[in-house]
């Protein structure tokens, strides 16, 4: 009496080590990018990457509406037998990106370099609104470098000493928002000339 063929019955994939993130959780132009893992089962195995944004590749790019959200992905991975899913947790949240300086938003001094004077700075234009802003004033050598943090000076306004005399004088202004901290700097000063004599009272 003949056998019949033996039917070779085909594995389901089956997961052997989990999906890892490589995340870079920022908004805008940043992504996600999807490590499916290690599976087991017979060969062709595919995988699926439904995100939890509607986003669909093994990279998802991240957008403005994903901020504070926290991403998932169901990792679907499939053969001939068939179909196994499985779903992070939530991963993130999803920040904003730092500001960036506009193109002619750059922090302006205004006020006369010379001792005594006091000089301001704007904020400038960024493409977002920053939380709050830090100021720092530096001394540089008349062609802008070789500059030096001033002590104590932390504002918006700065009004020059003696110590600033002969040097070019700049604003750093740093933009602090959730996605970061993003410095700008100002065109330096003309350099700091002495005060303008005064006559002295008569006793």
């Amino acid at each position: 009496m003949g056998h019949g063929r033996r039917r070779t019955r085909r594995r389901h994939a089956a997961l052997e080590q989990r999906p890892a993130f490589d995340f870079w959780p920022c908004g805008r132009r940043r992504r996600s990018n999807r490590d499916p893992g290690s599976w087991r089962g017979d060969d062709p195995i595919t995988y699926a990457y439904p995100w939890s944004d509607g986003g669909t590749d093994a990279t998802d790019t991240l957008s403005a509406a994903d901020v504070g959200q926290y991403m998932t992905v169901t990792v679907t991975a499939s053969n001939d037998a068939g179909s196994v899913s499985m779903t992070t947790s939530g991963y993130g949240p999803v920040l904003p990106l730092p500001s960036v300086i506009d193109a002619d938003g750059t922090p302006t001094i205004t006020g006369t370099a010379q001792k005594g004077e006091t000089l301001s700075v704007s904020q400038g234009s960024r493409d977002n609104s920053p939380a709050a802003f830090c100021y720092h004033w530096e001394d540089c050598d008349t062609s802008g470098n070789n500059c030096a943090a001033i002590t104590g000076a932390t504002s918006s306004s700065y009004t020059l000493k003696a110590s600033d005399l002969g040097s070019a004088v700049r604003a750093v202004v740093t933009a602090v928002d959730a996605g970061g901290n993003t410095p700008a700097m100002s065109a330096i000063s003309g350099s700091v000339l002495p005060a303008v004599p005064s006559k002295a009272a008569r006793a």
